[in-house]
């Protein structure tokens, strides 16, 4: 089941994190995020448990996409991109 759609925001971490791998799979990445991710991304990521159960992550490849969100503000907040 679709939702409306999420507004993103990268933090200077995750674009930092982005600007380090290759173009290619950046690129990937992004594409993942702006066009699955933001529809749904309760069902699509994997609630962390423990000190970070406030985190999901989202797999993209070999990356892993870790977020929070705002439910009140439907807002993904994109903090960490990594292997």
């Amino acid at each position: 089941m679709a939702y409306n759609k999420w507004k993103l925001l990268w933090s200077n971490r995750a674009e930092d994190d982005l600007s380090k791998i290759e173009k290619e799979d950046a690129l990937r990445i992004i594409n993942k995020v702006e066009t699955q991710l933001v529809h749904n991304p309760i069902e699509l990521g994997k609630k962390l448990i423990g000190k970070y159960q406030n985190y999901f992550r989202y797999r993209v490849s070999d990356y892993r996409i870790l977020y929070a969100l705002d439910k009140n503000e439907i807002k993904i907040l994109i903090l960490k991109v990594g292997i």
